[in-house]
């Protein structure tokens, strides 16, 4: 898939939510049904599906802190710099810190790599969730009227659908509810309808979005300025972080540094209109103006990025384990998507036990590998399906046949279908890696 097939899909998307509004197809009223639609069950939906899955390391902290600190660090230089570049617009410094993430981060990146990668950009987010409730909701509500009310904000986050979806999938996961929840009755449909209305995320909020993007000539040089700034300052710092800080001493893998650059590239949250009751209708005006340049810009951005990390490496929920088969090591991640009951199966090392029901049923959608590795599944004379049964796949001629000019590439595998639905113990995957060698993982 070349870069084109991979930008132009959200480019058109967000276009086609710009004629929505200019043939007027939907009213803004029917638009902001569908914003409440995305924030109050798509992205809860979202979020819930992919934190419990999720597994949660020590070293995640890092990624929480570096976050936190350039959410602070940025708005602490906007009430720095404000009066001087921007005296008339008391808003400046909310525009210089915080990210879209509900609305523009989880579909860009998920629109680019599949929603499978949105855990990466969930990480590096969970330290602006809480910036955003905590500091820069409060601060606004005081910029609006002279004082923060603690209970109210409470009440917000407590009661927010957003939240509530990401807490009750770090809390199932803690408890390791997993799969109780994929394989109980009633429990399994209600993960399973997440999953269908995580489908509708990303177009809904891209088609969303394009519609809120109108720029207009009034006061755009003030705007102009403002978003220089900022992206003068988050694209090399975003680098920077990543090479030394993300990499370099936290040792986060290549994943979350291109979630961690898009996070930072993404516009000011949307989120700052709604207390601005009480501004003038210039300084409404100069802040609507200000997220619409700072989208055009982040998708102008992510574009250009995406052009140099077409794909992301090892595309998994947790960082690759390594296998040693004859004194060599080969670094291997498989994931599967399992349909239709859109039970997510991962594969590090172990062969997955599945039940009598669940074999009659599987249908893998899709298999990825890293590095230099093929894929094969399936019983023959160089594996043993334990239990005596056998599984079949045909793989078509999805496999890439010259592994040179795949290396170092993920390997996208779209065919992959059970040929034969009897009931199988345990299943084998077979991988080779760029040293010949066939691994067992059992």
């Amino acid at each position: 898939m070349s870069v084109l097939d991979q930008i132009l899909p959200i480019l058109f998307l967000i276009f086609a939510g710009m004629l929505l509004r200019i043939l007027k197809v939907f009213s803004a009223e029917i638009m902001e049904g569908l914003t409440r639609l995305v924030v109050n069950l798509v992205l809860p939906s979202v979020l819930f599906t992919v934190f419990l899955d999720m597994e949660m390391k020590a070293s995640y902290l890092g990624a929480f802190v570096v976050t936190a600190f350039v959410c602070g660090g940025l708005y602490a230089l906007g009430r720095i710099v404000g009066p001087k570049m921007a005296p008339n617009h008391p808003y400046f410094p909310f525009l210089m810190t915080g990210f879209e993430y509900g609305m523009l981060g989880v579909s860009l990146f998920g629109g680019a790599y599949g929603l499978q990668a949105v855990g990466y950009i969930a990480v590096v987010d969970l330290a602006h969730e809480l910036f955003i409730w905590f500091i820069f909701a409060p601060m606004l509500m005081i910029r609006r009227d002279g004082q923060s009310d603690p209970a109210t904000i409470l009440k917000m986050f407590a009661t927010s659908p957003v939240v509530l979806g990401l807490v009750a999938g770090l809390v199932c996961n803690g408890l390791g509810l997993s799969d109780f929840i994929k394989t109980t009755p009633v429990f399994s449909s209600l993960y399973g309808t997440m999953k269908l209305l995580s489908g509708m995320a990303i177009p809904l909020i891209l088609l969303v979005v394009g519609y809120g993007i109108r720029i207009r000539r009034e006061g755009l040089s003030d705007v102009l300025k403002m978003v220089s700034l900022r992206y003068g300052i988050l694209v090399p710092l975003a680098l920077l972080l990543n090479a030394f800080v993300l990499d370099g001493i936290l040792g986060l893998g290549e994943p979350f540094q291109m979630a961690f650059f898009t996070l930072m590239i993404l516009p000011p949250p949307f989120i700052i209109p709604l207390f601005m009751q009480k501004a003038s209708d210039d300084e409404k005006a100069y802040v609507v103006n200000a997220l619409a340049v700072s989208t055009v810009v982040s998708l102008a951005l992510f574009a250009i990025y995406l052009g140099f990390h077409p794909t992301i490496r090892g595309l998994t929920a947790q960082p690759p384990s390594k296998l040693n088969v004859c004194g060599n090591q080969c670094p291997i991640v498989v994931r599967m998507a399992i349909r239709p009951q859109a039970f997510a199966l991962q594969v590090f090392g172990n062969a997955q036990r599945v039940d009598n029901q669940q074999a009659r049923k599987l249908c893998l959608a899709s298999v990825q590998a890293v590095q230099h590795a093929r894929i094969a599944i399936g019983c023959n004379d160089q594996a043993t399906c334990l239990g005596g049964k056998s599984l079949m796949v045909d793989l078509g001629d999805c496999l890439p046949v010259n592994r040179a000019k795949t290396e170092g590439m993920v390997l996208p595998v779209q065919k992959a279908c059970l040929m034969d639905e009897q009931v199988i113990d345990e299943m084998v995957i077979i991988v080779s890696c760029h040293n010949g060698l066939w691994l067992k993982l059992l």
